[in-house]
């Protein structure tokens, strides 16, 4: 029995291995679903981006119109990455309102800043520093193609990374064994 398994053991040193090579078939097919995976992701920043832009040019709108002007006092800032935000609070006709700004906010808590708002509905307002309405192309359309730009070039780091470091897994799924 022993002789079996030497035998086994020295036929297998003999046969040389069949080695990996690069297989386009596969790459193809997993460009392909990458491909769908990124027109998703550009959608999807794309509708969310051009929501918001349109919220907020339905505000700045409204507030054209028949504009209020008034002082409100930043009561705190939105921090963390991203825009940091700025929460005011003012007063129309005796009663106290608050926003927030549309953009990052430069200033400080406590600061003084100027308030647009709707006379018949205080409730609609905006930092009067963000009154010009923002055009669809550049906010929502550039904006959703730098986000896909930033994430592809991740993902190619990532690749690229994992295929230094032989990672088997990505490996076998750009390979084929070749005879």
């Amino acid at each position: 029995m022993s002789e079996t398994r030497r035998q086994k053991r020295e036929s297998s040193r003999m046969n040389k291995k069949s080695r990996r090579q690069i297989d386009w078939i596969k790459i193809k097919k997993e460009s392909k679903s990458l491909l769908f995976i990124f027109i998703g992701f550009f959608l999807i920043m794309l509708i969310f981006s051009s929501y918001s832009i349109y919220s907020n040019n339905k505000i700045r709108s409204l507030v054209s119109n028949n504009p209020k002007i008034t002082t409100g006092k930043v009561i705190s800032k939105v921090s963390g990455k991203g825009p940091h935000n700025a929460n005011y609070e003012f007063y129309a006709n005796g009663i106290k309102y608050s926003g927030s700004t549309f953009n990052t906010y430069t200033g400080s808590v406590g600061e003084s800043i100027c308030i647009e708002y709707l006379e018949d509905k205080p409730v609609i307002n905006l930092f009067c520093d963000e009154t010009e309405m923002e055009d669809y192309f550049n906010a929502s359309f550039l904006f959703s193609l730098e986000m896909l730009g930033i994430v592809f070039g991740f993902l190619v780091v990532y690749i690229i990374w994992k295929i230094l470091t032989n990672d088997k897994k990505i490996i076998a799924e750009v390979t084929s064994r070749k005879k």
